[in-house]
C-alpha cells in the first residue's frame, strides 16, 4: 500500500475562501461509530507565565478522518504542507480544508471535521462525528494563537485497538509542534518566513527567554496546555 503525503498533491490543492469557525462535519457517507471529541485549553499566564500573551487563544479545531493511504502531517517527518502552514501561521483553516477535500476526492479521507474556536488561552469547545472501518485514523489541528507558526494536534490517530474494536475513550495531552515555517521565538513575534528550506514539523522547544516550552510542554512543570477526549457515544 502507498502512503500519500499531501505535499505530493501539491499542483492540486487549491485555496479556498476565509475559514469557517463553526462546527462542521463534512461526509458523503454515514458511518457506523459515532464519536465525540472534546478539546479542553489550559494554557494561562500563571503555569506559562514567559511572555504570556494578552490576547491569548486558540484557531478553529479542524481535521479528518482518513485510512492509512494519507498523512497530513507527521513531526520529524515531512515539511509542513501549505494547509499546515497557513494553519499554523494564521488560524485560517481553508487550505488545509482543500487538502482534506483532495484526499476526499481520491478516497481517503470521509471529509472535513471542524468545531469552533476558543476565544481564550483556557476553554473547551467539542464536535461530534461518525466513522467507519474505512475511515479508522483521526487528523486534527489547532493553531496556539498568537505565534509564528506553533499549533498542537493528532496525526493518524488510530481509533481502533489491535483487534479492531472502536476505542471507548481515550486522552491525549497535547504537546505543542513547530510548523518550521516561520523564524519567530516568541508568541507575538513579528512574520518572518524561516531562512532555512525544508524544515520539519517538530516538538516546539525554546529559550527560556522566549518561552516556557521544552519538548512541546513546560519545561520544569511538564504541565500540558490542553488535552483531547475522544469518547464513542
Amino acid at each position: 500500500m502507498k502512503t500519500l503525503t499531501l505535499l505530493a498533491l501539491g499542483s492540486l490543492l487549491l485555496l479556498a475562501g476565509c475559514g469557517s469557525s463553526s462546527d462542521s462535519v463534512e461526509s458523503d457517507t454515514a458511518g457506523d461509530v459515532n464519536f465525540r471529541v472534546t478539546f479542553t485549553t489550559t494554557w494561562n499566564g500563571t503555569d506559562f507565565p514567559t511572555n504570556y500573551p494578552s490576547n491569548a487563544h486558540w484557531s478553529p479545531l479542524v481535521g479528518t478522518v482518513h485510512n492509512e493511504q494519507v498523512i497530513f502531517w507527521a513531526p520529524n517527518d515531512q515539511p509542513a504542507t501549505a494547509g499546515i502552514k497557513s494553519m499554523a501561521e494564521t488560524g485560517s483553516t481553508s487550505a488545509f480544508d482543500s487538502e482534506i477535500q483532495t484526499a476526499k476526492a481520491a478516497g481517503y479521507s470521509q471529509g472535513r471535521i471542524q468545531a469552533s474556536g476558543i476565544s481564550t488561552g483556557s476553554g473547551i469547545t467539542s464536535i461530534e462525528f461518525s466513522t467507519s472501518d474505512t475511515y479508522p485514523l483521526l487528523t486534527l489541528t489547532s493553531m496556539v494563537a498568537p505565534s509564528p507558526d506553533w499549533f498542537v494536534g493528532v496525526h493518524g490517530l488510530a481509533l481502533q485497538d489491535e483487534e479492531g474494536e472502536w476505542i471507548e475513550t481515550q486522552t491525549i495531552n497535547l504537546e505543542i509542534y513547530d510548523a518550521g515555517t516561520d523564524d519567530g521565538v516568541q508568541f507575538t513575534s513579528a512574520n518572518s518566513d524561516t531562512s532555512s528550506q525544508n524544515l520539519s514539523i517538530s516538538l516546539l522547544s525554546s529559550d527560556r527567554a522566549d518561552t516556557d516550552i521544552e519538548n512541546g510542554q513546560h519545561f520544569s512543570s511538564g504541565k500540558y496546555v490542553g488535552t483531547l477526549l475522544i469518547e464513542k457515544i
